[in-house]
């Protein structure tokens, strides 16, 4: 911290950025860097950053902070004589997609399409949105919420299949593409919490083998339907693990979900007895009995349980724990106080 401290004091004092007669000057703690006016190709900005693009690609960008003074002044003077890379980039994006042939056999009609595609993209992104507040603050009725959540990324895959090449799964700055990661990313976050509050997995071995495949399955199917990055920018390099967080969270979601909401076996019933009780929090507040296994072994095991059940009962209180198979035959156990 000191170093870093260091550091930003020195900078304050020795860093400056100066505009000259035919070239800027970045001068920072480490040294100083020249870019002629005639070899800028445009600039970029981001929450932080002016960024300063030279048309060479083996020679370095300039880099200015947001944060320095009159940052301001220095954009509009970019403004002024150079594009802005991001908004030149979508427009020429446009203009690709709708000189393409597979888009449309017209103008007109590619340029109705693109049009449709943004429509769809809010609605998609809107619609997941919806899905996860509601099926993680208020869920009711149970089975509608949760059938709706398992059911609408697979309608938002038939969506890219009918506009493939056009929506995207990932989100890029002032892209001519539109996306729908927001809406399946919040609908897989929603199933995936729902599944850890509400149910307690006895095995995780078939549920990992299960949603690791199909996670996998979904993974090759997005990428098939969707535009691969470039991979010249970072936000290309993360779309493949945010495609990897979408998969992964819907699968695991939706199988906890499915597996335990519409599981129809008769529960086994074990009776046991509270040895200790035990809360951690974090961000978020979690509680557990602990307690000898129900399986005829000495086993110590450590069950997690509500709020409600945890501030209803003391160690040394009896419990009986409840034990389903499951829909996919992954088991499963829930916990009911004994008066």
């Amino acid at each position: 911290m000191i170093a870093l401290f260091s550091y930003g004091l020195i900078d304050t004092i020795k860093g400056k950025f100066v505009i000259k007669q035919d070239h800027l000057l970045s001068v920072t703690v480490f040294g100083s860097r020249a870019l002629k006016f005639d070899g800028i190709r445009g600039y970029r900005v981001d929450q932080n950053y002016i960024h300063i693009i030279p048309i060479d690609a083996h020679q370095k960008k300039l880099k200015v902070s947001t944060y320095t003074e009159k940052s301001q002044q220095i954009t509009d003077w970019l403004s002024t004589r150079y594009p802005e890379l991001d908004t030149l980039e979508a427009l020429e994006e446009e203009k690709n997609i709708l000189d393409d042939f597979s888009f449309g056999i017209s103008k007109q009609a590619r340029e109705y399409k693109l049009g449709e595609a943004k429509r769809i993209a809010k609605i998609t992104n809107a619609t997941g949105f919806i899905l996860f507040l509601w099926i993680t603050f208020y869920p009711l009725p149970y089975s509608v919420a949760i059938s709706l959540g398992i059911v609408y990324p697979m309608l938002v895959m038939v969506t890219l299949y009918l506009y493939r090449g056009l929506l995207r799964m990932d989100e890029r700055k002032n892209s001519a593409y539109p996306s729908v990661v927001s809406g399946f990313l919040m609908a897989g976050l929603g199933l995936s919490l729902r599944a850890l509050m509400d149910f307690n997995i006895l095995e995780y071995k078939q549920l990992w083998i299960t949603a690791g495949i199909v996670a996998g399955l979904l993974f090759i199917l997005i990428i098939a339907l969707t535009k691969l990055p470039e991979f010249k920018t970072w936000e290309d390099y993360f779309a493949i693990p945010t495609i990897i967080i979408v998969a992964s969270s819907y699968s695991f979601g939706a199988y906890t979900l499915a597996n335990c909401t519409y599981d129809e076996s008769i529960p086994l019933y074990y009776n046991s007895e509270i040895l200790d009780k035990e809360m951690t929090s974090g961000k978020t507040t979690s509680y557990y009995f602990t307690v000898v296994s129900w399986h005829g072994t000495n086993e110590i095991k450590k069950i997690k349980v509500s709020a409600d059940e945890y501030s209803s009962a003391n160690a040394g209180d009896h419990i009986t724990i409840y034990e389903k198979e499951g829909l996919f035959k992954t088991p499963w156990y829930f916990v009911m106080l004994q008066e």
